[in-house]
């Protein structure tokens, strides 16, 4: 079966909201976290990357397999000896379940980055698009 799809073009309506696409109950991690243990969650997740919360659950930064990645290979440390706080990247770019998928892919591509963390009225992480 081929999926055919119509092109957006600006100016449409969307037909999508982040909500609608969107990955919820994501698993995170804390700066103090090992490298090697967000590198297992992300195994078990089976997913590429993190979000960073601290103690309150508010979203403040991004690890990703990539960040692991290079770390790992150019600092000669263990990943167990390293932290997230090493590794990630923060602030998180944020946008909400009811904004507009083309409006989630204009901030993605403006800040040339693949993921993108959705957050409830206070600012806690839920979920990423995509």
């Amino acid at each position: 079966m081929v999926e055919r799809r119509v092109p957006v073009q600006a100016g449409d309506s969307p037909a999508l909201s982040v909500g609608d696409i969107m990955t919820r109950n994501v698993r995170s991690c804390r700066p103090g976290d090992t490298l090697a243990g967000a590198a297992m969650a992300m195994c078990e997740a089976d997913c590429r990357f993190l979000p960073v919360g601290d103690e309150a659950g508010h979203p403040i930064g991004v690890v990703t397999d990539g960040d692991i990645c290079l770390l790992g290979t150019t600092s000669h440390r263990r990943l167990s000896d390293m932290s997230v706080r090493d590794a990630m990247s923060g602030p998180p770019e944020t946008c909400r379940a009811g904004d507009s998928v083309l409006d989630a892919l204009r901030i993605m591509k403006g800040r040339r980055i693949r993921h993108l963390l959705w957050s409830a009225r206070w600012g806690f992480s839920r979920g990423s698009c995509p």
